[in-house]
C-alpha cells in the first residue's frame, strides 16, 4: 500500500473509530479553539447532567474505550487469521484493523477494490454476526428462560447439569472474559507460537523432527489413515455392491432372464410351432380336434371348478 494510501486509510479509520464529533472536537482543542455559550448551555443539560452523582464520566469512558477496544481487537484476530493465507503475515495486519474498526463501528469502509461484495452472499458470515449478538444479549434467557417454552425441555432432576451451570453462570462477558484463563486458550496460544517458531523462525526443526518420528508423522500426515478407511471401506464397499447389483441385477436378471430370456422363449416356442405347421391337411385337423378338446373341458369344468376355487 503507498504512503498516501496509508495515510488516508488512518485518517478514515480514526474518524470513524473515534467517531466524528468526537475527532472535530480534538481538531479544535489542539487548534486552540473553545466551545460557544450556546454550546455549554447544551453541555449543562446533557442528560449525563441529571445523573452525575452517580455517573463517573472518566469510569465510563474508560470502559467503554476498553469494550470497544476488546471487540475490535477480537475482531482483528479473527480476521487476521481469516486473510493470512491470502495476503501473507504481514500484510494482513492493516486490513484486519481497519476493517474491524469499521464494521464494529458500521461505517461499511473497505480498502479491497470490489468493497465487501466478495462476501456478501457467504452464509457462515450471515450466521455468525447475528449469532454472536444475539447470543451475548439473550444467553441468560436462552440458558436458563423460557425462551424454547415447550419446544425444548430439560428435566432437572435426570439431568441437573443446567442448575450446576446456573450457579457458576455470571453473563456473557464475565463466560468470554474466563475463557482468556482456561486451559485451551493457552493451549491454542501455545500451539500459535509453536507453529511461528518452527516454521518461520526454524523450519529446519519440523524436517528433523519428520524424520527422527516418521511412523508418528505419517499417521499425522495421512489423518490416521481415516480417509483411506473411507475409500477402501465404505466407499470401495459401496461401489463394490453397485458394480454386483449391476453385473448380478441389471445385466443378469432382468436383461439376461426377463428381456433377453422372454425373447429366447418367444423364438423357441415359435420353432416349436413351426413343426406342426407342416401344410398336412391331418395335422391342421388334428390341431383342430386338440383345441376344441381344450375349449370343451374348460367350458364345462368351469362351473364346477369356479365356485370352488372362489370360495373363502
Amino acid at each position: 500500500m503507498a504512503p498516501e494510501a496509508w495515510t488516508a486509510a488512518a485518517v478514515i479509520s480514526a474518524n470513524f473509530g473515534l467517531g466524528t464529533l468526537t475527532f472535530a472536537s480534538l481538531v479544535i482543542l489542539a487548534l486552540g479553539g473553545r466551545i460557544s455559550l450556546r454550546q455549554e448551555a447544551l453541555a449543562i443539560g446533557n442528560p449525563l447532567e441529571i445523573g452525575y452523582n452517580r455517573i463517573n464520566p472518566r469510569r465510563l469512558v474508560r470502559d467503554v474505550a476498553v469494550f470497544t477496544f476488546g471487540i475490535e481487537l477480537i475482531g482483528m484476530l479473527l480476521l487476521y487469521a481469516l486473510w493470512v493465507p491470502h495476503l501473507g503475515w504481514a500484510n494482513a495486519v492493516w486490513p484486519a484493523v481497519f476493517h474491524s474498526v469499521s464494521a464494529f463501528c458500521n461505517a461499511g469502509f473497505s480498502t479491497f477494490s470490489d468493497n465487501l461484495m466478495g462476501f456478501h452472499n457467504a452464509p457462515l458470515i450471515l450466521l455468525a454476526i447475528p449469532s454472536v449478538v444475539i447470543g451475548f444479549v439473550a444467553i441468560d434467557k436462552l440458558l436458563f428462560g423460557d425462551f424454547f417454552r415447550d419446544a425444548i425441555f430439560v428435566d432437572a432432576k435426570a439431568h441437573p447439569a443446567m442448575d450446576v451451570l446456573r450457579e457458576h453462570f455470571h453473563g456473557a462477558t464475565a463466560m468470554a472474559l474466563h475463557g482468556f484463563v482456561t486451559l485451551p486458550f493457552f493451549l491454542a496460544l501455545a500451539g500459535v507460537l509453536l507453529a511461528w517458531f518452527f516454521y518461520l523462525k526454524r523450519p529446519d526443526i519440523p524436517d528433523m523432527l519428520a524424520q527422527r518420528f516418521s511412523a508418528l508423522y505419517a499417521l499425522l500426515v495421512n489423518k490416521y489413515y481415516l480417509d483411506r478407511l473411507n475409500e477402501i471401506v465404505f466407499a470401495g464397499g459401496a461401489r463394490a455392491i453397485g458394480l454386483g447389483l449391476w453385473k448380478g441385477g441389471d445385466v443378469a436378471v432382468i436383461d439376461g432372464v426377463a428381456v433377453n430370456g422372454t425373447a429366447r422363449l418367444v423364438g423357441w416356442f415359435a420353432g416349436a410351432i413351426r413343426f406342426v405347421q407342416s401344410g398336412y391337411i391331418y395335422h391342421y385337423a388334428f390341431a383342430m380336434l386338440i383345441g376344441i378338446a381344450i375349449a370343451l373341458f374348460f367350458f364345462l369344468t368351469l362351473p364346477y371348478v369356479w365356485p370352488a376355487l372362489t370360495a373363502r
